[in-house]
């Protein structure tokens, strides 16, 4: 994907210093256009890459259908598996050191790693999903979520980066916006834990009723 998403998230994001929290000038859009990013996000079809695993839509269907939340766990948890392995052994092992230097909180070190990994596999989701996940521990919201939004074009169903966009709203104080996100990490991963207590508390917070 050598394409850059286009569209008034992004572009409010990019005006945003990176990390900083938004101000009235520099806001997150409304949770009304959140759903329609979602949904121009969700229609549009991934564009080839691993995560296009045929192994993926009986486990996405499992997900959604589990009656139980150990089976929903188990689930996603193969899911993961599948979206982080790339097929080349050096990206994954660029992928496993850069995890390494962001659990140690290196995280210059690791989005150097992580630079090399989306330029060599642009289609790549989970190499997008990782950078994001770095910027994000570095304060860097804009960066995050440009990120995030190349990991959603790749892969609609990304659950994990759609988690981190709530959390960036929540860091950024659009409660709204978070609570979108969050119901559509639901939609896709019912019993998603932080999820649920996310939407849980954030339905409160706004006075909805639960």
């Amino acid at each position: 994907m050598h394409r850059k998403p286009r569209n008034q998230l992004s572009n409010r994001y990019r005006r945003c210093g990176g990390g900083s929290v938004a101000t009235a000038s520099c806001k997150p859009p409304a949770a009304l256009q959140l759903a329609a990013l979602l949904t121009a996000l969700l229609a549009a079809p991934p564009l080839i890459a691993d995560q296009r695993d045929e192994r993926l839509p009986p486990l996405f269907g499992h997900l959604a259908e589990a009656r139980v939340q150990s089976d929903a766990i188990d689930a996603a948890q193969q899911i993961w598996t599948i979206w982080t392995q790339s097929g080349d052994e050096e990206i994954d092992a660029q992928m496993q050191r850069g995890a390494m230097l962001m659990q140690r909180g290196r995280f210059a070190e690791a989005l150097e790693v992580l630079d090399a990994v989306v330029e060599a596999r642009p289609q790549f989701a989970e190499g997008w999903n990782r950078r994001a996940t770095v910027h994000y521990m570095a304060r860097d919201y804009a960066a995050s979520m440009a990120d995030i939004q190349r990991t959603l074009v790749l892969e609609p169903r990304h659950f994990g980066a759609l988690s981190g966009m709530g959390l960036i709203f929540k860091a950024t104080g659009d409660p709204e916006a978070a609570l979108s996100a969050f119901e559509e990490v639901l939609r896709i991963h019912p019993w998603a834990p932080a999820a649920r207590a996310e939407r849980r508390r954030l339905r409160s917070e706004l006075g909805i009723s639960l």
